[in-house]
């Protein structure tokens, strides 16, 4: 254990000096992803702030800087990040999509916000399994409160989970999504 912890140290001087004496957003994220694969997130989150400082523009760090926060369960943290990437990246859906996952589970009252976002991401990438998936999700929400249209969005979802798993038979999530 002792060695592995060197080892960490060693590479955390590499990636101290890159920040130091040559920063990209490239190396922010190999850092952040260093962290991750240590299950350090307060680490990754720490490296994707510094990298945000440096690199204002930089929607990328931010969106991940909001992943991060989302696993953390840090929702108002990655709602406000993902608003400053979208201002940053407009066109990229996956500000959009990864926003209504944080309205869904900000709960019912986030729920249009959340089918206005995931609807604008389907928009611009129509074929992404994620941003289904995403909208699959919240349609299973929806499911659970309400009754009245219960099995017709849970069938509309599983649609969606459908076609999402035939544009990528790999994407997991959507795969455990169909199972449960």
């Amino acid at each position: 254990k002792t060695a592995e912890k060197k080892k960490g140290d060693e590479i955390q001087a590499v990636y101290d000096r890159i920040a130091e004496f040559c920063p990209t957003p490239e190396a922010v994220h190999h850092e952040c992803s260093f962290h991750i694969s240590r299950n350090a997130r307060g680490k990754a989150q720490t490296a994707l702030e510094r990298g945000i400082e440096l690199f204002t523009d930089s929607g990328r760090l931010r969106r991940r800087l909001a992943g991060i926060y989302l696993r953390m369960n840090r929702l108002e943290l990655a709602e406000q990040t993902l608003r400053a990437a979208a201002d940053l990246e407009p066109m990229m859906p996956d500000n959009y999509s990864m926003l209504g996952e944080v309205y869904v589970r900000l709960g019912v009252a986030r729920w249009e916000d959340a089918d206005q976002v995931i609807t604008e991401a389907r928009r611009i990438d129509p074929d992404s399994p994620v941003h289904m998936v995403r909208s699959a999700s919240l349609l299973r929400a929806r499911a659970m409160v309400d009754t009245d249209n219960r099995d017709a969005l849970l069938i509309q979802g599983t649609e969606l989970l459908e076609e999402a798993i035939k544009l990528d038979p790999a994407y997991g999530r959507a795969m455990v999504m169909l199972a449960t």
